[in-house]
């Protein structure tokens, strides 16, 4: 696990949103050039081709895709999110993305079909909130199981489909006259095999998320599972 840590961050600061929802819908292009993408989220949405740009432009809650070729706009989405991060690319076609104030006070991680526009799943900590007003990642991982990153509240979290937590950590660094700010983790990233360079002998690493003791946190109604 890599982790990337800086500055800090009131714990007790409420959040202010000065940019209103965009209630703009999903614009739909087809490439119409005849590309044929490995990937299947470029097979199943042409503007997902390979070789397009992602691009997510969160003051106003807007994903969108470019042909660099063109420098044209080939697809655009103003989801249910609100001042995103980290939108990817997910089996079977699917986005996932940190959603820092969608349903705020929590954040949540969206797994969305941009066929569709459904929520085909969600993640918003359950009895732990997950609350990151600024910044957040989320990130698929092999075996399914998704990690989570509220950076504001220096929280890093890996779930599996159902909810179920099978790695934490919080940043117990703080900072301030009474530890009222948290060290903020702008980014915590899963490291396997050869990645994990002059560690790799040193840290055991689990083969599957099967592997790891979980823990249930999934009390989230209302969350698609």
């Amino acid at each position: 696990m890599r982790a990337s840590a800086s500055s800090t961050r009131s714990a007790t600061s409420p959040p202010k949103s000065i940019i209103p929802r965009s209630q703009a819908s999903a614009l739909w292009y087809a490439r119409g050039d005849g590309a044929s993408p490995a990937q299947a989220s470029g097979r199943q949405v042409p503007a997902f081709a390979k070789g397009n740009l992602l691009i997510s432009m969160r003051h106003t809650d807007l994903v969108l895709v470019v042909d660099p070729r063109t420098q044209q706009v080939v697809w655009s989405w103003a989801g249910p999110w609100r001042q995103q991060h980290e939108p990817t690319l997910v089996e079977p076609g699917h986005l996932l993305i940190f959603d820092n104030m969608g349903a705020w006070p929590r954040s949540r991680v969206l797994e969305v079909d941009p066929r569709t526009q459904e929520v085909v799943w969600a993640y918003d900590g359950g009895r732990t909130p997950l609350v990151s007003e600024t910044c957040g990642t989320a990130q698929r991982l092999p075996g399914g199981t998704t990690l989570a990153v509220a950076s504001d509240t220096g929280v890093a979290v890996e779930v599996d489909r159902d909810g179920a937590v099978v790695w934490s950590f919080v940043n117990p660094s703080r900072a301030g006259e009474q530890g009222e700010l948290i060290a903020t983790l702008f980014q915590v990233e899963r490291l396997w095999g050869e990645a994990l360079g002059p560690w790799q002998d040193r840290v055991k690493m689990p083969e599957h998320p099967a592997e790891v003791e979980t823990t249930d946190d999934t009390d989230s109604p209302g969350l698609p599972r």
